[in-house]
């Protein structure tokens, strides 16, 4: 079954095709967070991203499909797309619709992708 993963980014879209589950990932269709939440409005929703460990807005990740649970890509699972939106939606409305910087919104993915919960506002 081949797989299709994507890197998004202010180019071309770039994609490569792998022929099986697990398969490495080639470094020129490696993001930072910090570059996906960046360019987060081109990447699609049905992506789910793939991190490396430990989760820093300077890990490396990759938005793939993904089938049947399975990572299709030798990286950690962090979130779908549309979640970490929500998440970042949620961020804002817990600030008066203020906007998140590309650290606070790395920090809020990462702290909802740990704790499967949104990061609350700063006491």
């Amino acid at each position: 079954m081949n797989v299709e993963m994507v890197r998004q980014t202010a180019a071309p879209r770039a994609r490569l095709m792998v022929g099986h589950w697990r398969a490495p990932v080639a470094e020129e269709f490696l993001l930072t967070l910090a570059e996906l939440v960046d360019q987060l409005a081109r990447v699609a929703d049905g992506l789910t991203v793939y991190a490396e460990e430990p989760w820093t807005a300077g890990s490396r990740v990759v938005a793939a499909k993904h089938g049947d649970g399975l990572s299709p890509v030798d990286l950690p699972y962090l979130l779908e797309v549309v979640l970490i939106r929500e998440v970042l939606d949620v961020w804002s409305s817990w600030r008066a619709g203020a906007r998140p910087t590309t650290e606070e919104a790395c920090a809020a993915i990462i702290h909802y992708a740990q704790y499967d919960a949104y990061l609350p506002p700063a006491t």
